[in-house]
């Protein structure tokens, strides 16, 4: 668990610092996750994510949703020797879905999520 929980530290740092030059002037980060191979980021407007697995189109792509476009948000653990938690939420055109490390709190980012359509 130990080591696991170094990786995630290392892997957030490296990630606050990739998002720094996404940020609009102003922006600040509330909350970062790690993701399996992307991560989620929550600020105070809206919520950013990475798809480097190439689920949406070849290469690495900044995706970026205003918390008053998602219409819903779901959650889901998956099966015992997964790596990870499915969060994921809703737009009027599409449905995204990361799965977060297994030491990341699924229930404090689904929370987090629901707090700020809500």
């Amino acid at each position: 668990m130990g080591f696991l929980n170094n990786q995630i530290e290392k892997n957030r740092k490296k990630i606050t610092d990739e998002l720094g030059s996404y940020l609009l002037e102003g922006e600040t980060i509330e909350n970062l996750y790690v993701a399996i191979v992307d991560f989620i980021c929550f600020t105070d407007k809206r919520v950013i994510f990475a798809d480097k697995s190439g689920i949406i189109a070849k290469g690495d792509y900044m995706v970026s949703v205003p918390y008053k476009n998602i219409i819903g948000v779901i959650t889901g653990k998956t099966g015992m020797m997964s790596v990870g938690n499915a969060v994921g939420f809703m737009t009027s055109r599409s449905s995204h879905t990361l799965q977060l490390a297994k030491d990341e709190d699924l229930k404090e980012c689904y929370k987090l999520l629901m707090s700020k359509i809500i």
